[in-house]
C-alpha cells in the first residue's frame, strides 16, 4: 500500500474532512489532496505531524 493510500485511508477511518486536517496539522487542504492521490510525496517533517495526529508510528509509512 502506497503512502497516498495509507493517509486516504487512515484520514476516512476518522471520518475527518480534508479541510478538517489541513487545519489540525496546519496544512493546506489542496496540499493534502496531491499527498492522498500521490501527486506529492510528504517529507520527513509532515509524515510525523500525520503520524501523531493519526496516532500510529511514523514507520507505518
Amino acid at each position: 500500500m502506497s503512502i497516498a493510500e495509507k493517509l486516504r485511508m487512515l484520514r476516512d477511518k476518522q471520518n475527518w474532512s480534508q479541510e478538517t486536517l489541513s487545519k489540525m496539522i496546519n496544512l493546506h487542504r489542496s496540499t493534502i489532496s496531491r499527498y492522498e492521490t500521490g501527486k506529492m510525496i510528504p517529507d520527513e517533517e509532515t509524515l510525523l505531524k500525520f503520524a501523531e495526529v493519526y496516532k500510529v508510528d511514523k514507520d507505518f509509512f
